[in-house]
């Protein structure tokens, strides 16, 4: 985390060091709830973008996931 708000946080993660073979192109990232075990699509970016603003809800910090993908996983 770069930034935390009590409305937001800035989420900001390195490109993995091995990308299996098949370059990234992207970045999901999924934030759950305190109250849920699943994770919820928040937003994608470029592989080129390794930071992003999550918003959050009622001031709680909640957990962020972040996930690469290539040209099969989109």
């Amino acid at each position: 985390m770069k930034d935390i708000w009590k409305d937001y946080m800035t989420v900001v993660w390195e490109a993995p060091q091995s990308d299996g073979g098949s370059a990234i192109t992207g970045y999901t990232l999924e934030q759950r709830d305190a109250f849920d075990v699943n994770y919820k699509f928040v937003a994608s970016t470029d592989a080129n973008t390794t930071q992003f603003q999550v918003r959050l809800l009622l001031n709680i910090s909640l957990p962020v996931q972040v996930e690469y993908y290539d040209r099969f996983e989109q």
